[in-house]
């Protein structure tokens, strides 16, 4: 009987340690957006999956009163393979051209604008991992 319990915790312990070395990284950024026709908030998320593949959901909302609520204006998701090569990441989807963003520390990374300038809006790191 020690042994079958022995077992399953050995299986369970196993498990959690597989799943806790599973190394997605999240990036968020939000804020307000304004254009001739409306001001919307936007919130955009970037999951950089273990397996090289990433997933780039944005998410428009008329106000951060309505975001709270989750009150959806309009919903994007883009997916695709990234790569990092030093401090550059690079995003490809097969829709869009390459993304960049230079990664500025290990909880930072922003948006490269037409390859000349960075954006000074900066996506911070969700997950602590």
């Amino acid at each position: 009987m020690i042994r079958i319990l022995l077992f399953f915790a050995i299986c369970f312990l196993h498990s959690l340690i597989g799943h806790g070395q599973h190394r997605d990284e999240i990036y968020r950024i939000a804020g307000t957006k304004y254009s001739s026709a409306m001001k919307t908030y936007n919130v955009n998320i970037l999951i950089l999956n273990s397996d090289n593949s990433y997933d780039l959901m944005r998410q428009q909302y008329n106000s951060k009163r309505e975001m709270k609520k989750n009150v959806l204006l309009d919903l994007s998701t883009e997916k695709g393979k990234w790569k990092k090569e030093q401090d550059t990441l690079y995003l490809k989807s097969s829709h869009n051209k390459a993304t960049k963003f230079f990664v500025l520390n290990k909880k930072k990374i922003a948006l490269v604008i037409e390859d000349v300038e960075i954006s000074p809006a900066k996506w911070k790191k969700v997950n602590s991992k």
